[in-house]
Protein backbone atom coordinates (compact mmCIF):
# COMPACT_ATOMS: atom_id res chain seq x y z
CA UNK A 1 0.00 0.00 0.00
CA UNK A 2 1.25 3.20 -1.01
CA UNK A 3 1.21 6.37 1.24
CA UNK A 4 -1.72 8.14 -0.54
CA UNK A 5 -3.86 4.91 -0.33
CA UNK A 6 -3.05 4.87 3.46
CA UNK A 7 -3.74 8.17 4.28
CA UNK A 8 -6.98 7.96 2.06
CA UNK A 9 -7.94 5.10 3.91
CA UNK A 10 -7.35 7.13 6.94
CA UNK A 11 -9.20 9.91 6.49
CA UNK A 12 -12.20 7.59 5.67
CA UNK A 13 -12.03 5.32 8.67
CA UNK A 14 -12.10 8.71 10.62
CA UNK A 15 -15.31 9.46 8.76
CA UNK A 16 -16.55 6.24 8.76
CA UNK A 17 -16.48 5.88 12.78
CA UNK A 18 -17.98 9.69 13.26
CA UNK A 19 -20.63 8.61 10.98
CA UNK A 20 -20.86 5.60 12.83
CA UNK A 21 -20.87 7.45 16.33
CA UNK A 22 -24.06 9.87 15.46
CA UNK A 23 -25.33 12.14 17.27
CA UNK A 24 -27.63 12.70 20.05
CA UNK A 25 -29.30 15.00 22.76
CA UNK A 26 -28.23 15.50 26.08
CA UNK A 27 -30.80 13.89 28.00
CA UNK A 28 -34.26 13.82 27.96
CA UNK A 29 -35.53 17.00 26.27
CA UNK A 30 -38.85 18.95 28.12
CA UNK A 31 -41.91 18.62 26.09
CA UNK A 32 -42.18 21.26 23.24
CA UNK A 33 -45.42 23.06 24.85
CA UNK A 34 -43.88 24.14 27.99
CA UNK A 35 -40.91 26.72 27.73
CA UNK A 36 -38.34 25.71 30.56
CA UNK A 37 -39.28 28.20 32.57
CA UNK A 38 -42.74 26.97 33.03
CA UNK A 39 -41.25 23.83 33.75
CA UNK A 40 -39.07 24.65 36.57
CA UNK A 41 -41.72 27.86 37.98
CA UNK A 42 -43.37 24.53 39.36
CA UNK A 43 -40.26 23.79 41.96
CA UNK A 44 -40.26 27.45 43.49
CA UNK A 45 -42.18 28.47 46.57
CA UNK A 46 -46.05 28.71 46.23
CA UNK A 47 -47.09 28.96 49.73
CA UNK A 48 -45.43 29.98 53.27
CA UNK A 49 -46.52 27.63 56.23
CA UNK A 50 -45.96 28.07 59.63
CA UNK A 51 -45.60 25.17 60.91
CA UNK A 52 -47.84 23.65 64.32
CA UNK A 53 -43.96 23.20 65.76
CA UNK A 54 -44.36 27.28 66.43
CA UNK A 55 -44.12 28.04 70.42
CA UNK A 56 -43.59 30.98 72.43
CA UNK A 57 -40.35 30.36 74.51
CA UNK A 58 -39.88 31.26 78.12
CA UNK A 59 -36.86 33.07 79.41
CA UNK A 60 -35.63 34.20 82.69
CA UNK A 61 -37.48 37.06 82.55
CA UNK A 62 -40.56 38.61 80.49
CA UNK A 63 -38.01 40.68 77.88
CA UNK A 64 -36.29 37.14 77.81
CA UNK A 65 -39.94 35.63 76.10
CA UNK A 66 -39.61 34.22 72.43
CA UNK A 67 -41.20 32.70 69.79
CA UNK A 68 -39.86 30.31 67.76
CA UNK A 69 -41.02 30.20 64.57
CA UNK A 70 -40.96 27.39 61.91
CA UNK A 71 -41.39 27.80 58.11
CA UNK A 72 -42.19 25.70 55.56
CA UNK A 73 -41.89 26.94 51.96
CA UNK A 74 -43.98 24.91 49.86
CA UNK A 75 -44.33 24.39 45.99
CA UNK A 76 -46.67 23.67 43.43
CA UNK A 77 -47.13 20.18 44.20
CA UNK A 78 -47.00 21.06 47.96
CA UNK A 79 -43.43 19.44 48.62
CA UNK A 80 -41.20 21.53 51.28
CA UNK A 81 -38.26 23.38 49.33
CA UNK A 82 -35.19 25.54 50.70
CA UNK A 83 -35.23 28.80 48.33
CA UNK A 84 -33.22 32.10 48.86
CA UNK A 85 -35.68 34.84 49.87
CA UNK A 86 -36.15 37.95 52.47
CA UNK A 87 -38.50 36.85 55.85
CA UNK A 88 -40.60 39.19 57.55
CA UNK A 89 -42.32 38.51 60.40
CA UNK A 90 -45.39 39.96 62.48
CA UNK A 91 -47.12 39.67 65.49
CA UNK A 92 -50.91 40.70 65.71
CA UNK A 93 -53.46 40.72 68.16
CA UNK A 94 -56.19 37.89 67.74
CA UNK A 95 -59.77 39.02 67.08
CA UNK A 96 -62.32 36.77 67.94
CA UNK A 97 -65.34 36.65 66.08
CA UNK A 98 -63.84 38.45 62.82
CA UNK A 99 -63.50 37.51 58.97
CA UNK A 100 -59.79 38.80 59.87
CA UNK A 101 -58.47 37.49 62.81
CA UNK A 102 -55.80 39.81 62.64
CA UNK A 103 -56.53 42.77 64.82
CA UNK A 104 -53.58 45.40 66.02
CA UNK A 105 -50.20 44.99 65.23
CA UNK A 106 -48.04 44.29 68.18
CA UNK A 107 -44.26 44.04 66.78
CA UNK A 108 -42.73 44.12 63.47
CA UNK A 109 -38.91 42.58 63.30
CA UNK A 110 -36.66 43.24 61.09
CA UNK A 111 -36.27 41.61 57.68
CA UNK A 112 -34.26 38.15 57.66
CA UNK A 113 -32.45 38.47 54.43
CA UNK A 114 -31.80 34.79 53.87
CA UNK A 115 -30.24 35.21 49.62
CA UNK A 116 -26.77 34.15 50.98
CA UNK A 117 -26.53 30.34 50.95
CA UNK A 118 -24.73 30.21 54.00
CA UNK A 119 -26.77 32.51 56.15
CA UNK A 120 -29.82 30.19 54.08
CA UNK A 121 -28.58 27.22 55.77
CA UNK A 122 -28.11 28.39 59.13
CA UNK A 123 -31.84 28.43 58.96
CA UNK A 124 -32.95 25.58 57.59
CA UNK A 125 -33.78 22.25 59.49
CA UNK A 126 -33.40 19.46 56.69
CA UNK A 127 -34.82 16.96 59.29
CA UNK A 128 -38.13 19.11 59.07
CA UNK A 129 -37.71 20.31 55.51
CA UNK A 130 -38.41 23.86 57.58
CA UNK A 131 -36.98 27.08 58.18
CA UNK A 132 -36.29 27.89 62.67
CA UNK A 133 -36.39 31.68 63.36
CA UNK A 134 -36.18 33.02 67.02
CA UNK A 135 -37.84 36.57 67.50
CA UNK A 136 -37.67 37.92 70.97
CA UNK A 137 -40.53 39.73 71.91
CA UNK A 138 -41.62 41.11 75.19
CA UNK A 139 -45.40 42.54 74.26
CA UNK A 140 -47.24 39.31 75.12
CA UNK A 141 -49.66 38.75 78.21
CA UNK A 142 -50.49 34.85 79.44
CA UNK A 143 -53.82 33.68 78.20
CA UNK A 144 -54.06 35.77 75.46
CA UNK A 145 -54.03 34.39 71.65
CA UNK A 146 -51.99 36.28 68.90
CA UNK A 147 -51.43 36.13 64.91
CA UNK A 148 -48.12 35.40 63.73
CA UNK A 149 -47.68 36.19 60.16
CA UNK A 150 -44.80 35.80 57.74
CA UNK A 151 -44.24 37.67 54.37
CA UNK A 152 -41.84 35.80 52.67
CA UNK A 153 -40.52 37.70 49.10
CA UNK A 154 -38.91 35.82 46.77
CA UNK A 155 -35.76 36.94 44.60
CA UNK A 156 -38.27 37.70 41.46
CA UNK A 157 -40.10 40.29 43.67
CA UNK A 158 -43.24 38.10 44.69
CA UNK A 159 -44.60 37.69 47.95
CA UNK A 160 -46.13 34.87 49.95
CA UNK A 161 -47.91 35.01 52.88
CA UNK A 162 -49.01 32.63 55.56
CA UNK A 163 -50.82 33.23 59.21
CA UNK A 164 -50.96 31.61 61.89
CA UNK A 165 -52.70 31.79 65.26
CA UNK A 166 -50.37 30.83 68.11
CA UNK A 167 -51.58 31.23 72.27
CA UNK A 168 -49.19 32.50 74.86
CA UNK A 169 -49.86 30.23 77.96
Amino acid sequence: MNKNGFYLSFVFSILFLTFLAGCEPDGPMPPEDKAPFEIYSQYHPKKAVITPLTEFIEGDDESSTMIKVYVSLNDSKDASVKSPGVFRFELFDYTARSSDVKGSRLIIWEDINLINYDKNSSHWRDYLRAYEFELFCDCVNSGKKYVIQITYMTPAGNRIIGEWVITYK
